[in-house]
């Protein structure tokens, strides 16, 4: 009986498809290819018996509002941003409709096959059937053969595929996506075992050197390591791209955020190559090792060498780790065996199980042959076995003519997929500019080949769910400081319109301006002119001159290879600061980067081409173009932007090397919450309005709030309710509980609190004791634990100021040192200005500077412990409450030590300095000591923030007259001249801020100056609402501490400005500009004096006018 069945079965499946008129007559044309992709070349037909398991993409539900999904939860001004879906509603809202499963069905059963080899995959979106060749050839009305990469003779990998085209009947098709194995040369062909010798060469796939697809290019080995900034424009290293992208940032939330990189083997990574870059480039991290997400066999495999398979991994794995740093794991997803290989489905098979082609892992014949009968991987399939990270980059990539329209859009629907469930999704855009890979551009039948006429656009760059990543240089002669270009160094930037994906609505503005003010300058026959298709990049990074380490050497590297995994490692930081605020992660970032605040956040690159295809290609111009996007990141201001959008908290949080730093990660987190409202505070002051109400009930600070160590220092006398901007501190309190106090009513607490301000108490209390035995110590030593770094300490017994300022200088130091290069000279052989210089700049970047991205801001604050309490002050003619005063006491009786191991201070002829000098050098007037500090500043550090300078406010009318330092600082950095120069051998500070860019030429320095009658606070805020033309929140900053000369409360008037900014969703618009205030239960600014008085004055605003205030606006 079964044999008669099968008899049956077959006359049944030739009656149903002989004959070509008959075949053809209730057909359509379903899928078609113009051409074969570069390489390949047909040699025989395909053997009819061989078997090949059918895969039918059945036509999903809702594509046709899969960018209304995607807009609702990523565009941010949505009500709904940032609420990612789960797995489980993608999976439900996109399957296929019982209609379509039941229309393919029958089609199958109808053509003769049998039932049981007709199957539903698990995730309902695809139907397999085993079938021979001569089976399929008639279903589909089409021929398969066997084609073959390289030169004949070679010996190069065979691909089984349809020639051109194949067909379905009319009402099938338009329930089927598309059909594999057909026309998809990414694909792996399954083979019968008896037919075909197990292979003793590596497959041919997407990770297999010479098949065409994106990788870097490398001018050769590196002679000699060049490390400074100034040589940026000839070697690229991490330093150079954290200058570039105003990139300096520890991670926070490392046990919440993920970044993956994806690699195809034979591509692989080499361990002792990551620890020769990180010896040079990031020594804390010398043995760490990415985290391995194996994806259908994917192994770091050792068979192949050199840098076609290990120049891709390593400088991939290389950069972000070392950018991401120690705390943050990267994960690696090594896709696919050295046997069958990978493509791109084998991985959206691993992230998405509703994407797998059958039941229990992916498709065999399209994309690998799991379990592996010819010698590779054995395993099980990965379907939807890996945990999908919040961002993700790939540095692989095919030509748009590679692959049919219906596979590229399968897998694009796959990429908004994942957007909806919070992935940011980055493709390298290409190396070859308007060209494809290898330079190949096209003929107008689809050939391609070098020296065909028409661009060639790469996928999955050109997918509307990813964001593509041009490429830009560092202009030869140029500093980090100058404007990038184009990438036009061995590489160009891929860029263009689609042939394939039309216009999102996201880009749509900015694209249609691009073709309005700078139209292209070719004709319709060679490109997509139409202005309806999708244009790529969307952004960009430096793709040029990447030092990095393969097989014991160092090699130039270029490519947009590069500038994907870096913007990937920046987009991940954006991440952390969101999740260290308990909000979601960014997600796809397209439409939020296409807005005008999206813009902002990017360095928009208006220099070079992108040539190809004879033609010098399309050109970078202001705003968005088809050569860099909108830009390359400018992390201070995007990470700002970012953060202030609105959120919820994940729905899932993938977890992998968390830090087992619970303390520093809670302390980071708060500071960090601080570290990304600086730019809101610029906001404030620049524009001079915004929110700055906070309405309170009745706020005695509870211990909770206080990290246990310090909590018996919280003194009773600094806990008062009420403060004036522009007006003595009448009352006590600790500002940092106001700022806890705005933080709680803007919806962030509970947060850690860490923020004592801390004033003149000798700091031999803190430096003579063992770390361990004091608050400070404890704080240190854990630190020193989490960045693998030394705290340098500071011990003088001078004057009160200058002993806060030289604690809070070692401590930023000590902080920094981890991260930033430019304080890695050995202490012990810098000289005293050397030392000086250095920690004022720390102070600057990494203590009151928090904008500059340096989670140091409030830990400074916390260091000793100590409150400044005005009150206090007054009644005991004393700075500071100290915690401790058995500690004090202990430190007055003990000597005086200059300095703690290890290090030396050392001054002019090397002459170690005794106890005895170091008041006479410190208690030089403040003016004195800080004109020696503008040029050191200037000369050893100036290039990192050549903007800002550090001076008091009595500078502004003193001279600068040459000196040893200034001769000293100008010999060491011949730079400095374009930026120092003497008039009549003296200049003013004013003039010389001003030719630093410190200041605007037209402020008036006299209203800064401290006379009698003015407040200190005062000074500062009359500095600040003058400086309408501060050029980032680091100046912001550093113009409240040039307020005052005594540095300490100037502190203070930030901090009031900042609390008040913190709560600024409770609050209305108001001027800070105009003498405002903050006071209890209704913390309303207002410049009036009384309810009928609208003088200039500041005055508390009781709760009797909190109404008419809040209705006032």
């Amino acid at each position: 009986m079964f044999l008669v069945r099968r008899l049956l079965t077959a006359l049944a499946l030739g009656l149903a498809v002989s004959g070509t008129s008959a075949l053809l007559s209730s057909r359509v044309v379903h899928e078609s290819r113009r051409g074969v992709p570069s390489g390949w070349r047909a040699v025989r037909r395909a053997e009819s018996s061989v078997v090949l398991p059918l895969r039918i993409g059945l036509a999903q539900s809702n594509l046709d509002n899969l960018e209304t999904f995607v807009l609702d939860v990523s565009h941010p001004d949505s009500p709904n941003y940032g609420k990612h879906w789960s797995a489980k509603q993608v999976a439900d809202t996109f399957r296929p409709s019982m209609q379509t499963v039941d229309t393919v069905r029958g089609w199958l059963l109808d053509s003769g096959l049998e039932p049981e080899r007709v199957k539903l995959v698990k995730g309902g979106s695809w139907i397999q059937a085993n079938v021979t060749i001569e089976q399929a050839e008639r279903l589909l009305g089409t021929e398969y053969y066997v084609y073959q990469f390289g030169e004949e003779g070679e010996g190069g990998r065979e691909h089984i595929a349809c020639m051109e085209k194949y067909y379905l009947p009319e009402h099938v098709s338009k329930h089927v996506e598309l059909i594999t194995p057909t026309l998809h040369f990414d694909v792996k062909n399954k083979r019968e075992i008896h037919q075909f010798e197990k292979r003793t060469a590596p497959a041919k796939n997407i990770g297999q050197p010479g098949l065409g697809v994106t990788y870097p290019k490398t001018t050769g080995t590196v002679q000699e390591l060049l490390t400074e900034l100034e040589e940026c424009d000839e070697q690229i290293t991490p330093v150079c791209l954290r200058a570039l992208y105003s990139f300096s940032y520890t991670p926070v939330a490392v046990d919440k955020n993920t970044i993956a990189i994806v690699e195809y083997t034979p591509q692989a990574y080499v361990p002792s190559d990551l620890d020769l870059f990180f010896s040079n480039f990031s020594p804390s991290q010398i043995g760490e090792r990415p985290y391995l997400y194996s994806i259908d066999g994917g192994y770091i495999q050792t068979e192949g060498t050199g840098f076609n398979y290990n120049g891709e991994s390593n400088l991939d794995l290389q950069y972000s780790m070392a950018l991401v740093g120690p705390r943050q794991t990267v994960s690696l997803y090594q896709a696919g065996d050295d046997v069958e290989g990978a493509s791109f489905n084998n991985l959206l098979d691993a992230l998405d199980a509703s994407y797998c082609t059958f039941e229990g892992g992916d498709d065999p014949t399209q994309d690998a042959a799991y379990p592996d009968p010819y010698g590779g991987y054995e395993g099980p399939e990965a379907c939807g076995t890996v945990t999908p990270a919040y961002v993700m980059s790939t540095s692989y990539g095919y030509n748009e003519a590679d692959l049919t329209p219906f596979y590229m859009e399968r897998q694009c629907a796959e990429y908004a997929k994942l957007g909806l469930l919070g992935m940011t999704i980055l493709y390298s855009s290409g190396d070859d500019g308007v060209a494809g890979n290898s330079g190949a551009c096209l003929y107008p039948n689809g050939t391609q080949a070098v020296g065909a006429p028409m661009f060639s656009p790469s996928f999955p760059a050109t997918c509307p769910y990813v964001t593509s990543v041009g490429a830009t240089q560092v202009n030869p002669g140029a500093t980090v400081y100058e404007a990038e270009s184009a990438c036009e160094q061995v590489i160009y930037s891929g860029g263009g319109w689609s042939n394939v994906f039309a216009m999102p609505s996201y880009q749509k503005t900015a694209v249609e301006s691009y073709l309005y003010n700078y139209p292209p300058p070719y004709s319709a026959t060679i490109w997509n002119s139409t202005g309806t298709s999708r244009a790529f990049p969307d952004i960009a990074a430096n793709g040029a001159n990447y030092v990095v380490a393969v097989q014991g050497e160092y090699y130039l590297v270029y490519g947009t290879s590069c500038s994907s995994p870096v913007s990937a490692s920046i987009l991940s930081a954006v991440n952390d600061a969101r999740l260290a605020a308990g909000k979601g992660p960014i997600g796809f970032i397209n439409p939020t980067i296409y807005t005008t605040a999206g813009m902002a956040a990017f360095n928009d690159i208006t220099n070079g081409t992108n040539p190809g295809c004879d033609t010098v290609g399309f050109y970078a111009e202001p705003g968005w173009d088809p050569v860099t996007g909108v830009g390359t990141p400018n992390f201070t201001n995007g990470c700002a932007s970012a953060k202030r959008l609105i959120g919820p908290a994940p729905f899932h949080i993938p977890s992998r090397g968390s830090t087992p730093w619970h303390y520093f990660t809670s302390i980071t987190a708060g500071i960090s919450f601080v570290v990304l409202t600086i730019n809101t505070l610029l906001n404030v002051v620049v524009s001079g309005y915004d929110n700055v109400t906070v309405l309170s009930q009745d706020y005695d600070f509870e211990p909770h709030y206080w990290w246990s160590p310090f909590i018996t220092t919280h003194n009773p006398h600094c806990q008062s309710h009420q403060f004036l901007v522009g007006d003595t501190f009448n009352t006590n309190v600790s500002l940092f509980q106001y700022s806890l106090l705005a933080l709680e009513q803007s919806g962030q607490s509970p947060l850690p609190a860490y923020g004592f301000a801390y004033t003149g108490t000798p700091l031999n209390a803190i430096c003579n004791h063992p770390l361990e035995t004091n608050t400070f110590g404890v704080l240190v030593n854990r630190l020193q634990k989490t960045v693998q770094s030394k705290a340098l300490i500071v011990c003088f017994d001078v004057s009160q100021d200058i002993q806060v300022l030289a604690l809070q200088m070692s401590w930023s130091m000590g902080l920094l040192s981890a991260d930033r290069n430019f304080l890695s000279y050995n202490p012990s052989n810098m000289t005293f200005i050397d030392i000086l210089s250095a920690l004022a700049v720390d102070l600057l970047v990494g203590v009151v500077a928090a904008s500059a991205n340096t989670t140091v801001g409030i830990d400074s604050f916390v260091a000793s412990g100590h409150m400044y309490c005005p009150e206090y002050e007054a009644a005991n003619g004393s700075w500071a409450i100290t915690p401790n005063d058995a500690e004090v006491q202990q430190c007055q009786n003990s000597s005086t030590a200059l300095y703690t191991n290890p290090v030396q201070f050392s001054y002019s002829n090397d002459t170690v300095l005794s106890s005895s000098d170091v008041p006479a050098v410190l208690d030089q007037s403040i003016a004195n000591y800080l004109q020696a500090l503008n040029a050191a500043v200037l000369a050893d550090i100036g290039l990192w923030y050549p903007n800002n300078i550090f001076a008091s406010p009595g500078m502004f009318n003193a001279t600068i007259a040459p000196n040893d330092a200034v001769d000293a600082a100008l010999t060491r950095t011949p730079a400095l001249s374009s930026f120092y120069t003497f008039e009549n051998q003296t200049t003013s500070a004013a003039s010389l801020m001003r030719k630093t860019g410190m200041i605007p030429g037209s402020l008036d320095t006299s209203l800064v100056i401290p006379s009698s009658g003015q407040k200190p606070a005062t000074i500062a805020l009359s500095y600040l609402c003058q400086v309408q033309r501060i050029k980032s929140p680091l100046n912001l900053i550093i113009s409240v501490i040039v307020a005052d000369a005594s540095m300490f409360t100037a502190f203070y008037a930030f901090w009031i400005l900042a609390a008040s900014v913190f709560a600024r969703r409770k609050s209305r618009e108001a001027n800070v500009c105009e003498g405002h205030m903050l006071c209890r239960d209704s913390f309303v600014m207002k410049n009036r004096t009384s309810e009928d008085d609208p003088g200039s004055g500041v005055s508390l605003v009781t709760p009797a006018y909190k109404d008419e205030w809040e209705q006032e606006g």
